[in-house]
């Protein structure tokens, strides 16, 4: 018989409560389903806010475990039941949802308050299944992240929230490199129609002529292996090494400012250590950036460029120390650490010592111009006559990728100029643009754009104009006539709007 119904979060019998389902629906002793829960939720209990309702669901079908008990724990000895537990959170500052069920509630009461859900799946002890949790359940939210509305029910109630999907390992069908991937996939095919969420069976069908040896239990993927399966669902990767990109950091920044969420390898290689690790997680954001985080990176972060008329002194928006949000298949989702210190909230020593090894940018397949090479086309165009005013002056450099459609759907809602408005909308661009918004340490604090410059994504040579779409500078618009590759110069109006961003707040 399907078991339903309320407790609160806060509730002293919240872990016995659950670990009595687990006994009852998994058929464990109830003395070690109380060990598993606590090893499994007590960190979500500890970082969720006191005032979450939890609602309980037994018989839960979940697609995910789904696929994997009938590709693998199917055909193990041990019994494993298809059927997991859901649990469903609501914001209960209200005190309303403490008791029945949900059909006891209004409809609008229960899709204002639903915060997203968990899985509890029968893999002992890795329980932590299939989640969508809204960084608005969590005590701590103050940060910038990719986003999705994830569609689900409660109840039989059609509810979305808008969450970033997450998942632990299992150890056996699925390691940190498939939960990644999978996360991934979540992501962009709940928010992308050409894009489509997988499962597990799928990872391993995508792999099985590239993967040396059984796939099944899994021993993980190599970053190479990874960047390949992202390849084989629709995208144009792009895999950066550490040893390759001394400005690892600064190309992740980039990436995560525009939207991307990052598959981020993770290693201890060559630290001295007890124990070798390799750990896959996804960078999905950043905490929100603070004007005493831009006045460290002013005095500490300048790049100090030379022209024919001068010095120019940039700041690089993604050279500012802050913490970055990454989902971590060990921990609850949302985990702040910063990138020189990915791990720092392990406790093991072994696992404090790792580094970002590789990232990989799961790209759109037309996107041919990369962030770095983006940057660098940058620093030269304002070295050329044109910026000429830049010289001697300090200003604030912040890049990032953007689609044409959500770039011109801002422009139209914005306070730019009427001109600057007019010219853009006129303009023939390509379906991805790359987008550097210039101003200084005062705009950039308050969030004020002064120059613009727009490039094309899909453009490989980076010499004379070609990349250049169009550029806002000292009011005047530069771009090049298509026609004769001859850069156009007038006089346009402008004056400071308000920045765009691909990341946002709960």
């Amino acid at each position: 018989m399907k078991i339903r119904g309320f407790i609160e979060l806060k509730n002293p019998q919240f872990i016995k409560i659950v670990a009595r389902l687990l006994s009852i629906e998994f058929n464990l002793p109830e003395y070690y389903a109380g060990n598993v829960v606590t090893n499994a939720l007590q960190s979500f209990r500890n970082q969720l806010r006191d005032d979450i309702s939890v609602y309980l669901e037994t018989e839960y079908v979940d697609k995910v475990y789904r696929d994997s008990y009938y590709r693998y724990y199917s055909s193990k000895a041990s019994q494993y039941t298809r059927d997991c537990i859901r649990l469903s959170f609501f914001d209960n500052s209200s005190g309303a949802f403490s008791h029945g069920t949900i059909a006891e509630y209004p409809d609008k009461d229960v899709r204002d308050a639903y915060r997203g859900f968990l899985i509890i799946r029968p893999t002992i002890p890795k329980i932590v299944g299939r989640s969508a949790i809204s960084p608005k359940a969590f005590k701590n939210f103050d940060f910038k992240s990719c986003l999705v509305d994830v569609k689900t029910t409660v109840d039989g109630l059609k509810i979305d929230v808008s969450a970033f999907p997450s998942s632990s390992q299992d150890t056996e069908s699925i390691t940190c490199a498939e939960t990644s991937l999978w996360a991934l996939m979540e992501y962009f095919g709940n928010k992308y129609p050409e894009y489509t969420p997988i499962k597990p069976s799928d990872v391993i069908e995508a792999l099985r002529n590239t993967v040396i040896g059984r796939q099944l239990p899994s021993s993980g993927l190599s970053a190479e292996c990874l960047t390949y399966a992202i390849k084989s669902f629709g995208f144009g990767p792009r895999l950066y090494h550490r040893d390759a990109f001394p400005k690892l950091h600064n190309i992740l920044g980039c990436y995560v400012e525009s939207g991307i969420p990052m598959v981020t390898a993770l290693s201890n290689r060559g630290m001295t250590v007890d124990e070798d690790i390799g750990h896959a997680v996804l960078c999905i954001g950043h905490e929100i950036v603070t004007e005493r985080m831009i006045d460290n990176a002013v005095a500490n972060k300048i790049d100090h460029i030379s022209s024919p008329c001068g010095v120019i002194d940039i700041l690089d928006f993604d050279d500012i120390d802050k913490k970055f949000v990454f989902i971590d298949d060990n921990f609850p989702p949302y985990q702040c650490d910063y990138l020189a210190t990915p791990t720092d909230r392990y406790s093991d020593s072994s696992w404090k010592a790792c580094r970002v090894e590789s990232i990989i940018a799961p790209l759109y397949d037309k996107i041919y111009m990369e962030s770095y090479l983006a940057k660098e086309y940058i620093r030269t165009l304002v070295k050329t006559p044109y910026f000429s005013y830049l010289c001697g002056r300090q200003i604030t450099m912040r890049t990032y990728l953007c689609s044409t459609r959500s770039y011109r759907n801002y422009v139209r809602q914005s306070n730019m100029s009427t001109d600057m408005k007019r010219i853009i909308s006129d303009l023939f661009i390509p379906k991805f643009v790359w987008v550097t918004e210039l101003s200084d340490a005062d705009g950039l604090k308050n969030e004020q754009v002064a120059d613009l410059i727009l490039l094309d994504a899909t453009a490989m040579q980076t010499t004379y104009y070609e990349p250049l779409l169009v550029a806002f500078a000292n009011q005047k618009c530069y771009y090049r006539n298509r026609t004769t590759n001859v850069l156009t110069q007038q006089a346009v109006k402008c004056s400071r709007f308000s920045s765009y961003s691909n990341i946002r707040k709960a």
